[in-house]
């Protein structure tokens, strides 16, 4: 049985590869499937957070736009390359959930996810509203786009929408892999009893906030 879910998987992963050389005249399908796939990798976070952790965050999009908007940012004025912007985004968007869940997670039950809620439209409207900085509600235009990705003898080219779809596709395989690995490490167990019972999991000696803490940064 495992067997077989392994080359279902395999397959599924082929056949995504696959889009977009057996649709070359479909961009518009491309782009739509690219932009799926960038919401995927939130979605991955947020399931991190809820799923294993029992945190319900509804402003969990904020952290997807500070890491967006930081790679943008330092792409299009520093000239940072693609991966270093990536990684400085991620970064950032993991202190920033840092920085707000210190005092988000003293709370329990529908206070907590109010006040995420908060968080979510709060920079929602400083994204909206700093025209200098953001663009504003006119987006924030002239992002260079990346240098040509090479991964072994394979090289992504984003002159075309294909490239940006793989660059998708990698980035949300990644993602899958690194919470597949935290779920089955000590520390995905813990959060599993912590999201069970809170008050036995304490007794067992797992620290409860530095948990939900680490997994609320992780997911951000």
């Amino acid at each position: 049985m495992t067997s077989l879910k392994g080359l279902a998987l395999l397959a599924a992963v082929i056949g995504a590869a696959c889009v977009p050389v057996l649709l070359p005249d479909q961009p518009y399908v491309v782009n739509t499937l690219t932009l799926t796939l960038c919401t995927v990798i939130p979605a991955i976070g947020l399931n991190l957070l809820y799923g294993q952790a029992g945190l319900l965050s509804l402003g969990h999009m904020a952290f997807t736009g500070i890491g967006g908007y930081t790679a943008a940012l330092l792409m299009k004025g520093a000239g940072w390359a693609l991966p270093e912007a990536m990684l400085a985004a991620a970064i950032v968007a993991g202190f920033a959930g840092f920085l707000v869940g210190i005092p988000c997670l003293r709370l329990r039950s529908h206070f907590f996810v109010i006040v995420t809620l908060g968080v979510g439209m709060i920079v929602y409207t400083f994204f909206n509203n700093l025209d200098g900085i953001t663009g504003g509600a006119q987006g924030l235009p002239g992002v260079p786009r990346p240098r040509p990705l090479t991964i072994g003898d394979f090289t992504i080219e984003f002159r075309t929408p294909r490239g940006f779809y793989w660059l998708a596709l990698l980035t949300t395989l990644g993602t899958l892999l690194v919470q597949w690995l935290i779920a089955r490490s000590p520390f995905g167990f813990s959060l599993n009893a912590i999201r069970q019972d809170e008050t036995m999991a304490a007794s067992r000696g797992v620290d409860v906030f530095a948990h939900k803490l680490a997994a609320f940064v992780i997911a951000s």
